[in-house]
């Protein structure tokens, strides 16, 4: 049976003691714990709430846009918030897991990673819709269940695949054309490039370069380059 284990990124940008409020928010929240408390009353809540969701795309049914929490002396405090039941969520992470088997292992083994990470963008460009509608949108489930999602969506479902197939990928955050917008950062084999398996969509036909090109990245994309 195939062992997801995700490339961990974001965590490394913490301070030591944001990261062990990392690890235990993290922990929490995959037991989907309705009380959740933090020992660090100075814990940077909402950034770190969001590298957890970006280096856990697998952590789709917290509902990170609603969080609410309280500080006090002893520590922080929040009340876990879910986008479905624990049963609901339990059979989709099953059907995540089923799908990211089902799509490695369409992938020879003898490809070299630049073909996988192609063939990766290829399915879902073929695959999924653009599509804000669903409270689906922003998370793996909008692309395995709905085939439907945004920009968020879609680049973490290529986060997945590509730590299914081992290659080493981040979700990357930032603008695109002075609006918010997710894409990844790929290393392959001592390259590294920008992905934007959202802009494929619009590509149904002719070929889709993997890489953004540096000309791309200059006129289009903005982004924290200290923090990626």
């Amino acid at each position: 049976m195939m062992q997801y284990q995700s490339v961990i990124y974001y965590r490394g940008r913490l301070s030591q003691s944001g990261q062990l409020a990392y690890d235990s928010l993290m922990q929490q929240w995959m037991k989907m714990g309705q009380q959740i408390r933090l020992a660090d009353r100075n814990a940077p809540m909402k950034e770190m709430a969001q590298f957890i969701l970006l280096d856990y795309p697998m952590i789709f049914y917290v509902d990170y846009y609603h969080m609410e929490y309280t500080v006090s002396s002893a520590g922080i405090c929040m009340g876990g918030r879910y986008l479905y039941s624990r049963e609901e969520a339990q059979r989709l992470f099953k059907m995540c897991e089923d799908w990211g088997r089902s799509v490695i292992n369409r992938i020879p083994g003898w490809w070299d990673k630049q073909r996988k990470a192609q063939w990766i963008q290829e399915y879902l460009a073929d695959l999924v819709e653009y599509d804000k509608s669903s409270r689906n949108a922003y998370n793996l489930v909008g692309v395995v269940q709905d085939q439907r999602a945004v920009c968020e969506g879609i680049s973490k479902a290529y986060k997945y695949l590509c730590d299914l197939a081992g290659l080493t990928c981040i979700v990357a955050i930032g603008t695109l054309e002075g609006q918010p917008h997710a894409w990844n950062k790929l290393w392959l084999d001592g390259r590294e490039g920008f992905v934007d398996a959202t802009a494929a969509l619009n590509r149904r036909h002719g070929a889709r370069q993997l890489f953004l090109t540096p000309g791309d990245l200059q006129k289009h994309y903005q982004w924290d380059k200290k923090l990626f």
